[in-house]
């Protein structure tokens, strides 16, 4: 029996027998994992002032706006579980742009495999999504635990940021 007609018979015998089904969460969607992400970031972050986004109207603007110490920047959020990360055109745009500009935008990504936070430049996106995130040197890699660590190293970046 096919697994789609198997599990489909199970559900409607669930049902009759008046039992509840309960659906797996996907956690196979990267917005969840980012959501889950920017509620780590936050937390490891208390000093910095976030503010989040979420826009249909202009593609390819960052998950995050933050400031700490007087500084401005642009965190894009990615999660991953290998190497390989998914960086929409718009966003490798926006970003590469920001950058040559400004120099106060990155990519935050978490890997999930190693538990580790990279910090990449803005005008690296094109890189990682050809390459991978393991073959570019981050400007900053922090394993768990991740508390003292994260913005300590975010102040570090932004105080040789223009």
């Amino acid at each position: 029996m096919l697994k789609e007609k198997k599990f489909g018979y199970q559900e409607q015998n669930m049902r009759e027998k008046g039992l509840e089904i309960k659906k797996e969460r996907s956690l196979s969607n990267p917005k969840k994992k980012e959501s889950t992400f920017w509620k780590t970031i936050k937390k490891l972050s208390p000093h910095v002032h976030w503010t989040r986004i979420e826009t249909f109207g202009t593609p390819g603007i960052p998950d995050l706006l933050g400031v700490l110490d007087f500084k401005s920047f642009w965190l894009e959020l990615k999660v991953t579980t290998k190497n390989r990360v998914h960086v929409s055109p718009f966003q490798i745009a926006w970003n590469q742009k920001r950058y040559e500009l400004c120099g106060d935008n990155f990519y935050c990504i978490y890997n999930i495999s190693d538990r580790s936070i990279y910090l990449y430049k803005g005008s690296m996106g094109k890189a990682l999504v050809s390459d991978g995130i393991l073959a570019h040197e981050p400007l900053f890699k922090i394993k768990q635990p991740y508390e003292s660590q994260f913005e300590s190293e975010l102040k570090r970046v932004l105080t040789h940021v223009n």
